[in-house]
C-alpha cells in the first residue's frame, strides 16, 4: 500500500484498491493512524507507515463502524484504539449477532461465493474492539477527533487544523471513493 503525502504531517492512501482510504498524521514523537480497512490491507497499511516515518504508531482513530474501517483493527492491537462510544457499542452488539461465532463464518463464506475478488482482504479476520472511547470530542496535540454523526450515528471526523486537513470517513464522497 502506498501512502501519498498530503501535507508535511499528513499522508493518505488514495488509490482505492482495497476499500476506504486510510491515513496517518505525524506527531512530534509518534504516528496516529486513521481507520484500519480489512485485516490483510491493514497489515499492509501498518507496514507502509514505516516507509514514511520511523516513529511508533501509538493511536488508531476509527471514523465509523463499517467493515472497511474496523475489520483491520488487529493490525493495530498494540496501539490505543479510539472510537466514539456508539461505535464500540455497535461492535459489541455485532459480536452478539452478525459477527457472533457461526454468523461471522457464514458472512465470510458469502463473501467468498459472491465477491471472490474481495475475499482475500478478510483472511485472518479477528474482531478487535476499541480500547478507548469518547462522546463528542477527543484531542491529541494538533489533532481533533469529533463525532458529527452522518453516515452512521457514530461517524466522526479527524481534523488537523494547522494542516487544514479533514479525514471525513464516509461522511463525504465525490463520485464513489471517499
Amino acid at each position: 500500500m502506498r501512502l501519498d503525502k498530503v501535507t508535511e504531517r499528513v499522508y493518505a492512501n488514495c488509490d482505492s484498491e482495497t476499500g476506504g482510504n486510510v491515513g496517518i498524521v505525524l506527531m512530534d514523537d509518534a504516528v496516529v493512524a486513521v481507520d484500519a480497512q480489512y485485516p490483510v490491507s491493514a497489515y499492509r497499511f501498518r507496514e507502509s507507515i514505516a516507509t514514511v516515518s520511523p516513529k511508533p504508531v501509538t493511536h488508531l482513530l476509527l471514523t465509523h463502524v463499517h467493515w472497511d474501517h474496523v475489520f483491520g483493527n488487529q493490525a493495530f492491537e498494540d496501539c490505543t484504539i479510539v472510537s466514539q462510544r456508539r461505535l464500540k457499542e455497535k461492535m459489541e452488539e455485532n459480536l452478539r449477532g452478525e459477527w457472533a461465532p457461526g454468523n461471522l463464518e457464514k458472512m465470510l463464506e458469502d463473501i467468498k461465493a459472491n465477491r471472490p475478488e474481495r475475499a482475500w482482504l478478510f483472511e485472518g479476520l479477528r474482531i478487535v474492539l476499541p480500547t478507548e472511547t469518547f462522546e463528542e470530542r477527543y484531542t491529541l496535540p494538533g489533532l481533533e477527533f469529533i463525532n458529527l454523526g452522518g453516515h452512521s450515528d457514530c461517524s466522526s471526523v479527524v481534523y488537523v487544523p494547522e494542516e487544514r486537513v479533514l479525514f471525513a470517513g464516509d461522511n463525504l464522497f465525490a463520485k464513489t471513493f471517499p
